[in-house]
């Protein structure tokens, strides 16, 4: 869609970040990939919820956008949980990335075919959210139950502690 200027405070944070990294389980084990640019909502993933639980942050390099130079940042190092796009993550192949445990997707549809590829290697969970809910407002985890029973992936549930509404074009909920 066309882009927006939104106004978001930080107050929406605590309440996200820390059910995600309590959801994700972040540890100080962890070495979490920072992958998306500072004007993107999402990129608040890969550092409020990490350091929150005493994670490692790993900057992606500018110039590593996805592929094999993506899979050598990852294995270079160590990399457990990975936060990107469906499309970054359709360049991946799973048996290239074996310290991967967790693999965070959103801001656009996954497609059945990343959801076959990656459901059985690791943890898969779909999140979506507007910009104005601060980064995420749904999630759901990719389970072999999440497989069978959609045809497509939906965006999830409320987050802990949320409420979601469905309003039509017409205004009916």
């Amino acid at each position: 869609g066309a882009p927006k200027l939104v106004e978001v405070t930080q107050a929406g944070l605590p309440g996200w970040a820390i059910p995600t990294a309590e959801r994700l389980g972040l540890s100080a084990s962890d070495r979490v990939l920072h992958t998306y640019s500072q004007g993107f909502d999402a990129h608040l993933m890969g550092l409020v919820p990490v350091r929150l639980a005493g994670a490692e942050i790993v900057v992606c390099p500018p110039e590593v956008l996805g592929g094999r130079d993506l899979e050598r940042t990852i294995d270079k190092h160590g990399v457990t949980v990975l936060m990107t796009t469906p499309s970054v993550l359709r360049t991946l192949h799973p048996a290239a990335v074996p310290s991967l445990r967790e693999v965070v997707v959103g801001g656009e549809a996954l497609s059945a075919g990343l959801l076959q590829q990656w459901a059985p290697r690791v943890t898969l969970v779909n999140e979506y959210g507007p910009t104005e809910a601060t980064v995420a407002t749904t999630l759901i985890d990719v389970t072999r139950e999440v497989l069978d029973r959609y045809a497509e992936m939906p965006v999830g549930y409320p987050k802990r502690e949320g409420q979601v509404r469905t309003v039509l074009p017409d205004g009916r909920e």
